[in-house]
């Protein structure tokens, strides 16, 4: 391989302006290992130029030809010779070497699940190949020599059998692998060569590890409920998982150092991006006293976008805070043919049902989408005649039933919703500073409209823990446990409440909190 040197970076002011009685001359100092360096003009090796010759593009590079070695580099001195004087300063550069002829290796082969008798798709996680050079690897072919108890395809044609496919295929998502759905424990997968250009690659096997799924109950608990607002059904409160079976676990021997260990995690979330399986909640019987409803935004402090009684939703969509339950007082006044309002120490026991199944996502691909694909380089590729359940839809693979169990009192107000009662905003002051709170920290409202709407024998708000760092006062008056607040429901308070704090160096944490109740 040859390569001239660039003189723009080395060329001194001589060049620019010839009036200058300047010249540079380069010496080589210690030449490259892997290579010579020549002058065309002259042809033979030169250990002394000018940069007459690098502006003339005169002085190469020429490498041996070792395809291992990947960079190599000269080192020169810079001399610039003036009438009067000479400065002397060292440069080293260096050669990155690229292969003419570069040659196709695989990144990656490691083992692929897949459910007896479905397809999968082959992602680039699993199978992948790239070029020596690291030039574009589109264009490498993998040549399929056998397969083991199924069949590789393209997804927009799951009846017929490839022989080759590209890079670009793979990195598209459209080749999949279809199982024969048989239930012996023996290998599967496909035998192939890598193949770019004149170069082909030694035999690589991609091993395919067939199996079922179940699925299991991780948490089912009760759902507690303050009457007002919408609560959120959380994976504390139902979640399930996906747990992959191997039919048998089996030695696949391979020569490709590329493929890995079996390090396969059962669990849900990797099976979800592996097989394209998520858990469907249906919803058999909504709850009797109000409904579970879904929201299009997870800010539990904007609750306007709803959409009430949801026959069905996912985990997924429990994870992200968008499933609750909200009660309705009507339902339950009307069920139980109770018409007076809900007491306060009123305390209800509601449930709902669902069937919880695991699904799985079509893996045929969309022809629209696909209009200037063909298959016309796959001249050895056949019909499949031995495979009866490739036609791969989106279905539901197991079922399970579960019993949710909610709880509805006044007396369930925690952190996460005594927003419902009061708008609560945070105290800032300085370290040692007492500052007067207000309503703009304390808003009564909802608490105030939540009375209006239900009975109750207290209606006063009392200190139910004071601040640990620091001190509450009423006007003249220290707040201790059980303090009441006066008129903060009305929305005027009596007396300035102020809160100093004790000047520790202890920053907002638990302990800094005061309770009312």
């Amino acid at each position: 391989m040859d390569a001239p040197y660039t003189h723009k970076k080395y060329i001194t002011s001589s060049n620019g302006d010839p009036k200058k009685n300047v010249k540079t001359l380069y010496t080589v100092k210690n030449g490259p290992s892997y290579g010579l360096i020549i002058s065309k003009k002259l042809n033979r090796t030169v250990r002394l130029f000018s940069d007459v010759d690098l502006a003339t593009n005169d002085i190469y590079y020429q490498n041996f030809g070792n395809n291992s070695i990947s960079e190599d580099s000269v080192d020169l001195t810079v001399l610039e010779l003036t009438t009067k004087t000479m400065t002397v300063n060292p440069v080293k550069i260096k050669f990155t070497l690229n292969e003419m002829n570069p040659r196709p290796y695989l990144k990656a082969c490691r083992p692929m699940r897949i459910l007896t008798g479905s397809s999968a798709v082959i992602h680039t996680d699993y199978l992948n190949a790239a070029l020596t050079s690291g030039f574009n690897s589109d264009q490498i072919t993998y040549e399929i020599l056998y397969t083991h108890q199924g069949h590789v395809v393209f997804l927009n044609s799951l009846s017929v059998s490839l022989s080759t496919f590209t890079q670009v295929d793979l990195r598209r998502g459209r080749v999949g692998f279809v199982h024969s759905g048989s239930q012996k424990g023996t290998a599967c997968g496909f035998a192939f060569v890598l193949i770019y250009n004149l170069h082909r690659s030694e035999i690589y096997q991609f091993q395919i590890i067939p199996g079922t799924v179940e699925l299991n109950v991780v948490s089912n608990r009760t759902l507690l409920v303050f009457p007002k607002g919408f609560e959120i059904i959380t994976p504390h409160h139902i979640n399930t998982q996906i747990k992959f079976s191997a039919l048998k676990p089996m030695d696949y021997e391979s020569n490709s150092t590329a493929l890995e260990n079996n390090n396969l995690s059962n669990t849900s979330s990797s099976l979800e991006n592996e097989l394209g399986l998520y858990v469907v909640y249906k919803v058999l019987s909504q709850p009797t006293h109000g409904s579970i409803v879904r929201f299009s935004v997870t800010d539990r402090n904007h609750l306007a976008v709803w959409n009430d009684s949801v026959y069905e939703f996912t985990q997924e969509e429990i994870k992200l805070g968008r499933i609750a339950y909200t009660f309705h007082p009507n339902k339950w006044r009307i069920n139980r043919n109770h018409f007076t309002l809900l007491q306060y120490n009123s305390d209800i026991e509601d449930e709902y049902i669902v069937s919880a199944s695991i699904v799985k996502r079509t893996t045929i691909m969309n022809k629209d989408n696909e209009k200037n694909y063909n298959n016309n380089n796959n001249k050895k590729d056949h019909n499949i005649t031995d495979i009866s359940n490739y036609h791969d839809y989106a279905e539901h693979l197991t079922s399970q039933i579960i019993f949710g169990s909610i709880s509805i009192s006044y007396d369930y107000i925690f952190k996460y919703n005594q927003n419902r009662l009061l708008n609560i905003n945070p105290l800032i002051l300085h370290n040692g500073h007492t500052v007067e709170i207000t309503l703009s920290h304390i808003n009564p409202n909802p608490v105030r409209d939540f009375f209006r709407n239900n009975r109750s024998e207290s209606k006063n708000l009392k200190i139910a823990r004071p601040p640990e760092h620091g001190a509450l006062w009423l006007g003249s008056k220290r707040m201790k446990t059980g303090s009441v607040i006066p008129g903060l429901l009305s929305g005027e308070l009596e007396e300035k409440l102020i809160y100093q704090h004790d000047g520790s160096l202890t920053k907002k944490t638990v302990s800094n909190y005061w309770y009312i109740n």
